[in-house]
């Protein structure tokens, strides 16, 4: 009984000790996460301009054209939970006068803890960027608990370095979308979808104290909150006419209080086919031309450089 007791606890250790190894293994994988969390924790005291939001902001707002020292803290899927969250998380910030955010598709998002799919990306905010939302013990702070995301990591790694990069960002955490990449049928590519159970209403009202909570910090810090709807292209994708309204009467509600702009550019005729990488996304040539729309109509001029 003894010898089996000992073997016993050996195996557990051993397999401990596996699993541990495994885990630091995958944690020193660089990522977008890991990267955007370094950036902010070294220079967070110097920016000045500071971009929220998911992919529609990632991939379509440039930081090198933004006023003074900018940078994209945006992430792919990020909610408006987590871009709360990162607002507040990084603070103080002595120099920052502007913060844009999308107000999109983002404000029916449900928690990506409810998306089977995005599931891992709400464990890299706790486990990356220190989101406290889940216990230690929670399949939330493994990256191992999830070996199928584990396996994606490392090839998307490989595949990074065979083209000579470590994260899918540049220097200023923007990740822009090359026309030269663009696919066929990419007019009907890019929408966020979620499930048809989902309560849009119910799901406006959740992302709405998130945004109050966004636009509180902007007014308390006396930063400028620069709210946008970026452009898409609708040609040939089903209309969505009532959830355009929404979305556009969210933007006018907030824009209504002290400190806050709001400018609506879903279907902006400056931007053309040409502009987009998908129906959704702007390519790297779309990104110019509306980070440049921003800082000329949105962002005050005494910020210009």
């Amino acid at each position: 009984m003894k010898r089996f007791v000992k073997y016993t606890v050996f195996f557990a250790v051993m397999m401990l000790a596996t699993l541990l190894a495994a885990e630091l293994a995958m944690r020193r994988i660089p990522d977008i996460y890991t990267y955007k969390d370094g950036w902010m924790r070294r220079h967070k005291g110097e920016v000045e301009t500071l971009v929220l939001g998911n992919s529609t902001t990632l991939e379509g707002v440039d930081p090198s054209l933004l006023p003074g020292r900018a940078f994209n803290l945006a992430i792919s899927a990020q909610t408006l939970e987590q871009d709360a969250y990162l607002l507040e998380h990084y603070t103080p910030y002595p120099a920052l006068k502007v913060v844009i955010l999308p107000i999109a598709e983002n404000i029916i998002s449900p928690q990506l803890e409810d998306i089977p799919s995005f599931r891992m990306r709400a464990a890299y905010y706790c486990i990356h960027m220190g989101y406290g939302k889940h216990g230690i013990f929670s399949r939330y702070n493994y990256e191992i608990a999830n070996l199928n995301v584990c396996r994606e990591k490392v090839k998307a790694y490989r595949d990074l370095r065979r083209r000579g990069l470590s994260v899918a960002c540049d220097s200023l955490g923007f990740a822009p979308e090359m026309l030269a990449d663009k696919q066929a049928g990419w007019a009907r590519r890019g929408f966020a979808t979620f499930t048809n159970k989902l309560n849009q209403d119910s799901a406006i009202n959740v992302n709405e104290r998130y945004l109050a909570r966004i636009v509180r910090f902007c007014q308390t810090n006396e930063v400028q909150l620069v709210l946008v709807t970026p452009p898409q292209w609708l040609e040939e994708m089903p209309p969505r006419d009532e959830l355009y309204r929404k979305i556009d009467a969210v933007g006018n509600r907030l824009a209504r209080q002290p400190g806050v702009t709001y400018r609506n550019y879903l279907r902006d005729p400056r931007f053309v086919a040409g502009d987009f990488f998908d129906a959704a996304h702007l390519n790297d040539a779309g990104a110019c031309k509306f980070t440049r729309i921003i800082v000329s109509e949105l962002i005050g001029r005494s910020l210009k450089p």
